[in-house]
């Protein structure tokens, strides 16, 4: 038996409106940078024309007719930094304000706006890239990645490893620089060559499609059937903020795998607190305890006080883009800390012998503390055991719903990403500190940073064996071959976090049926959304759009939808799956599985509820109607599946 899972989500949804970011501003009379998004290649762009050279020297030739000064190629290559030309049209260039103003007037489907930054979606700031070669800029490439090696983080994670795909090639471009600008992104997007791209970058909030370079130039590497896996973002779990929702990529949260990495305390009263943090020196043996002379262990909070030889137990810090792996108490010449942590359950590299707790297990250290004169403890080195509750939503991954299109459940699925041993560059230490002189081949990292290359080995894996399938294909693959996720009482976690749920690889090669969209299915979700067809001439150099039905019946494997709370509502579903099984000749049956404690309240009925096919590429339609009460997102039936029987 095989099961194609198609998710049900009834939910509230509160709008909130995500702020722009500031611009980057250039020095002296340089301007600003700005991303000229022209949208679909022209013509000219084909080989039979000049191919990618002549849409460049297009480029040249309009930015020297905004110039109007007999500006020269060499001029005009001074102001343009990118050069979009392969997979999207335009380019980025230092315009002043008046500049941008008239090149943004000349035409009316043109789009001209200030170069955004967005954010790497990793818990340490570190150089993020993703697979396209041939930039002229921060390339790496790589041999092909199936070679097994046996690695550790000094001992910690210690295992062989390979890569996802073994004759995989990759190539690794750094497109962020303390942030992440859309022109560099865009320049990433561009260039050609690659089955699937992995894409570890997001803004902070959901963006508009058309304001967001991630979303435009996933679209155009869509066009030409590259699959898009992109990190859903760290925001930690605060409804809506779920980034890269486009539903041309795949939106991947974090999840716990079953090995965590804990450390202990052992007090001089004998008490054992337990705590997590990568810490990898020596046990710190009956070291005093003290608490920071200022109230804080930032580094000014610590100044004037005498903490050689001494563990420093360092309270809340109300800064949450703080340190948190106790450099103040390292800069301070102490031997340990104990560190008061924004998520306890969630190890990191510590630059000093510490742990991190929750408030509760500080309050009892330092209850400790108070009630003798001569406060002792030992901190040992990290070690590992088994977290016997995942996979479960990590703490930091953003969870939905989806702000910018209700219909389309965002976060797609999640995949292992906390405390992933990784690769690591010998520019910069395990804490990313610079005071941390510690240099590492490996180490151990938690993000949406970790769980998106998972997604998009899985990926490449499906696409190495089905060279023929779009990139909507792929995607459905992986989604509805995605296993439930646990849901520990009183957790909050549900489909807002992890979508379809766990990334399940082995499955995904061969799904039975799969969701398939095109690149006029999205116009058309885009045109039903409100989009005019200026925008949408951009993306696709045709003002005919059409404009059927809703978003919501865009041909996706997981179905959401927007209804009053406490309401009574129905809602319906249409979607066509195509058999792409191993055995031509299947029987589909429907079975509705429904979880909750207001279950019996929800009326599903999918029509038809049997689907045959007589042979492979064959399609099927059905539909699936919801009628009920609404109810909060918690209690939202989970999962309305078919069953499948081969013939």
């Amino acid at each position: 038996m095989r099961w194609l899972k198609a998710c049900l989500l009834l939910l509230v949804l509160f709008f909130f409106a995500a702020g722009v970011r500031a611009s980057e501003t250039g020095g002296g009379d340089g301007g600003q940078v700005y991303v000229v998004y022209l949208g679909h290649l022209p013509e000219s762009a084909s080989s039979e024309y000049g191919g990618p050279s002549a849409v460049e020297a297009a480029h040249h030739d309009l930015l020297r007719q905004v110039l109007n000064d007999g500006s020269s190629s060499s001029s005009t290559s001074d102001k343009i930094l990118h050069s979009y030309k392969r997979s999207l049209n335009g380019f980025a260039a230092r315009l002043t304000e008046q500049e941008a103003k008239k090149l943004s007037s000349m035409e009316d489907h043109r789009s001209t706006r200030v170069r955004h930054r967005v954010e790497q979606q990793r818990r340490r700031p570190v150089a993020v890239g993703q697979g396209r070669p041939r930039q002229p800029h921060g390339v790496d490439r790589r041999r092909p990645g199936g070679r097994q090696r046996e690695l550790s983080l000094a001992g910690l994670a210690a295992g062989t490893a390979r890569g996802a795909v073994p004759g995989a090639r990759l190539a690794i471009y750094k497109v962020c620089h303390g942030g992440c600008g859309d022109a560099d992104v865009l320049a990433a997007f561009d260039d050609d060559g690659v089955d699937v791209i992995s894409f570890s970058v997001g803004n902070l909030v959901p963006t508009p499609y058309f304001e967001d370079a991630g979303a435009i130039g996933s679209f155009h590497a869509m066009r030409r059937g590259v699959v898009t896996s992109a990190a859903a973002g760290n925001s930690a779990l605060a409804g809506g903020h779920v980034s890269n929702v486009a539903p041309w990529m795949l939106s991947v949260a974090a999840s716990s795998i079953d090995r965590r990495f804990v450390d202990k305390i052992i007090l001089g009263n004998g008490k054992t607190i337990v705590g997590a943090s990568i810490n990898t020196f020596p046990a710190l043996q009956n070291a005093p305890l003290v608490f920071p002379i200022n109230g804080t262990c930032e580094p000014d909070g610590l100044a004037g006080g005498s903490y050689q030889g001494k563990i420093v137990l360092c309270p809340a810090d109300n800064d949450d883009d703080g340190p948190n792996d106790g450099t103040g108490p390292f800069m301070a010449g102490a031997a340990g800390a104990v560190i008061v942590g924004r998520d306890p359950n969630l190890s990191q590299a510590v630059i000093l012998p510490a742990l991190v707790v929750s408030q509760d297990q500080f309050d009892e250290i330092a209850a400790y503390v108070r009630s003798t004169n001569n406060p002792v403890g030992t901190i040992e080195s990290t070690e590992t055991t088994v977290d016997p509750q995942a996979p479960i939503a990590a703490s930091f991954s953003s969870p939905g719903p989806n702000l910018i299109t209700p219909g389309i459940l965002k976060p797609d699925l999640a995949a292992p990403g906390v405390e992933i041993i990784a690769s690591w560059t010998p520019l910069s230490s395990p804490t990313g500190e610079p005071v941390d002189k510690r240099r590492v081949l490996y180490n151990i990292v938690s993000g949406t940073s970790m769980a998106c290359p998972h997604a998009s080995g899985a990926a490449a894996y499906v696409k190495s064996h089905h060279r023929d399938w779009s990139p909507a294909m792929i995607i459905s693959a992986l989604v509805t071959t995605a296993t439930p996720m646990n849901t520990p009482a009183n957790s909050g976690s549900n489909e807002l976090n992890y979508g379809a749920g766990q990334l399940n690889s082995s499955k995904a090669r061969d799904p039975g049926l799969v969701y398939d969209a095109s690149e006029r299915d999205y116009v058309a979700m885009l045109c039903a959304q409100g989009y005019n067809a200026t925008q949408l001439a951009l993306i696709t150099g045709s003002r005919a759009a059409a404009c059927a039905g809703a978003a919501s019946d865009l041909n996706y494997p997981t179905m959401a939808a927007n209804v009053a709370p406490w309401r009574n509502f129905t809602v319906r579903f249409r979607r066509t799956v195509t058999n792409v099984g191993a055995s031509p000749a299947a029987v589909y049956v429907a079975r509705v599985v429904l979880h909750g404690a207001r279950r019996r309240e929800l009326a599903v009925v999918v029509s038809p509820d049997r689907l045959e096919f007589g042979e492979q590429r064959r399609t099927a339609s059905f539909s699936v109607s919801v009628s009920g009460e609404a109810m909060e997102a918690e209690e939202v039936g989970r999962w309305c599946g078919l069953t499948a029987s081969t013939k």
